[in-house]
């Protein structure tokens, strides 16, 4: 009777240790869920951040793209603006090219009328 007592009561201990460690062993599966559900948020948010950086990285580049564009257009409108600009002056030159040359021509034709007439007397 007595072996069958501490039999007994082994075998209770056994089990009680038994119902620990099955305890224990759902805590670290639950904790290793938790761990790799957090690994996975933890992984989804460095490919989020690595596709926002590339989206900024490709605004930029489209940011710096339209700058230039912008600045060539401005340095177009000033260059089309000197043009202009150049193209009066020129005309203006023209013109005052065509008046002294009208008066050299009527300087020359008195000067050879004087000539003319200094030789007729």
């Amino acid at each position: 009777k007595r072996k069958k007592s501490i039999r007994n009561r082994r075998i209770r201990k056994a089990k009680s240790e038994l119902g620990h460690l099955e305890s224990t062993l759902k805590d670290r599966e639950s904790q290793l869920q938790d761990y790799k559900a957090r690994q996975h948020m933890i992984d989804s948010l460095i490919e989020e951040k690595e596709k926002l950086e590339l989206e900024i990285e490709t605004q930029f580049q489209a940011a710096v793209r339209i700058q230039r564009w912008f600045r060539d257009k401005q340095r177009a409108k000033i260059l089309q603006d000197e043009r202009k600009r150049l193209e009066q002056f020129m005309d203006y030159l023209h013109a005052a090219a065509t008046v002294i040359q009208r008066f050299a021509r009527g300087y020359l034709v008195r000067k050879n009328y004087d000539l003319w007439k200094v030789q007729e007397n």
